[in-house]
């Protein structure tokens, strides 16, 4: 591709659609190097044509309701599932997603079997398959994963009521979705505009855990 400064919004588009399949290839030097540059080149164009930045979009979730941040989390790591580069990781990924969704759907006391999800040296809990994985994108995208999982493990143990955590889970608090969204805009270009879509359906949306909330929301959210 043609490495120069975006100036179109088609332009635009074509970097966007080249990153997305430099992202899911395995890279040489030179493809390493494009992606790096059209990575720039992509946050250059945003910078003035898409305005808000990380910290507007951090301080806003801020002041998100406390089940709403957990549903932001896992609507944003289902997209970060299929940037895996491969399919044993990204089931892993979708399972322990799950477990953070049947948490969000029964409110039943899981906080420690999500813990053991995340941290389980004998059955290789994610945050080891991170550390073995030898890809950048890949650990990227795993740092997502388990902050979602980690996230939701922290407020399924406060809503039991629980006064102590495992020391991962202690240093939960809302600091952690600082590094959660640092990690997903480098996983996904168009972060800001996904992340005002769901945050705008997320503030009329009522929780009814009569129904199934990943499937509900996931169809009104089609990207």
């Amino acid at each position: 591709m043609n490495l120069k400064l975006i100036k179109t919004e088609h332009n635009y588009d074509l970097a966007l659609e080249r990153i997305n399949i430099l992202s899911k290839a395995k890279l040489n030097i030179n493809d390493t190097n494009e992606l790096n540059t059209l990575v720039k080149l992509v946050e250059e164009y945003e910078q003035i044509h898409y305005p808000f930045s990380k910290i507007d979009v951090i301080d806003r979730i801020k002041y998100m309701p406390e089940e709403n941040k957990v549903l932001l989390l896992l609507v944003l790591s289902q997209q970060i599932v299929p940037k895996l580069s491969q399919k044993q990781d990204q089931n892993i990924a979708q399972q322990a997603l799950d477990l953070c969704w049947t948490w969000m759907q029964t409110q039943n006391d899981i906080g420690e079997y999500l813990y053991n999800i995340l941290d389980d040296e004998n059955s290789k809990g994610i945050t080891i398959i991170q550390e073995m994985s030898e890809i950048n994108k890949d650990k990227m995208a795993w740092d997502c994963i388990i902050d979602a999982v980690a996230y939701t493990s922290r407020k399924a143990y406060e809503k039991t009521g629980a006064n102590f955590f495992p020391e991962p889970i202690a240093l939960v608090d809302d600091t952690l979705i600082n590094h959660f969204i640092e990690c997903y805009s480098k996983c996904i270009p168009k972060y800001v505009e996904y992340i005002n879509k769901i945050e705008y359906y997320l503030n009329d949306y009522k929780i009814d855990r009569n129904k199934t909330l990943k499937d509900q929301i996931l169809n009104q959210l089609i990207f």
